[in-house]
């Protein structure tokens, strides 16, 4: 994971600060938007909260998906001159929230507490 958390988020930059043109031709503009939020930020928030031992540090973990959203969202803002997309933010740490779940979920699922027998 600590390769694959970092090209992620380079990927994920990257394409964020890509040209419009390519936006629509990657698909990640127009009707699927927020749908494409989602699901970048349901893996995103994975990836953060996969290999966290503890529910406070997927939480933490979560926590920093959250702030990926804001930051790409901040940069896109910056260096296309338009102001912050919120909606964008919120939908990233829903997905995020999402994902810390998924990861809650399975964790859990691969290691049951000591108390419960197999």
């Amino acid at each position: 994971m600590r390769v694959v958390v970092p090209l992620w988020l380079a990927m994920l930059t990257a394409v964020s600060l890509a040209p419009d043109r390519l936006k629509f031709q990657l698909g990640t503009k127009g009707a699927f938007h927020r749908a494409d939020h989602v699901i970048i930020f349901v893996i995103t928030g994975l990836l953060f909260c996969w290999s966290a031992s503890s529910v406070r540090s997927r939480v933490l973990r979560a926590a920093g998906a959250c702030l990926a959203a804001f930051v790409l969202e901040w940069m896109e803002a910056f260096f296309y001159d338009n102001s912050v997309e919120w909606r964008d933010v919120w939908v990233g740490c829903l997905g995020a929230g999402l994902g810390f779940l998924l990861a809650t979920i399975l964790h859990a699922a691969h290691n049951p507490a000591p108390f419960v027998r197999k």
